[in-house]
């Protein structure tokens, strides 16, 4: 048995793979996969791919029937970080056209903590513990 994290996008999975490939050094594309050319407006598009970060599974694709939902941040991938720079460089790639939920900061439990949700509405939690 083995688990991954989902992510469907309407049309940006493959921008937001490489996205998170430039913000985590050790991410690593573990499989991917195109619709067809015979796929019409969805030739070239992401179909079921596989991405790696911090040894956690996530699959990217693109939607073929675009729905009314999208990401929420109550549902969040969170991340232990070894080093304070690499930390503050993660955090400021993903809070540039995205949001901080919780701003870099000391909140007691964390010395360094951020909650961002990043420009594709993905939500990530950030701390040196």
């Amino acid at each position: 048995m083995r688990a991954a994290t989902y992510l469907l996008f309407d049309g940006v999975a493959e921008e937001a793979l490489h996205f998170y490939m430039s913000v985590f050094p050790d991410a690593e594309v573990l499989a991917i996969h195109h619709y067809p050319a015979s796929a019409d407006d969805m030739a070239g598009k992401l179909l079921p791919s596989r991405l790696q970060i911090a040894g956690q599974i996530f699959i990217l694709a693109d939607n073929p029937n675009p729905q009314d939902f999208t990401f929420t941040p109550a549902m969040s991938t969170f991340i232990e970080f070894d080093d304070e720079a690499e930390l503050e460089m993660v955090h400021d790639m993903l809070c540039a056209e995205g949001d901080a939920l919780m701003p870099l900061d000391d909140y007691g439990f964390s010395q360094h903590f951020a909650w961002i949700q990043d420009k594709y509405g993905v939500s990530w939690q950030l701390t040196l513990p």
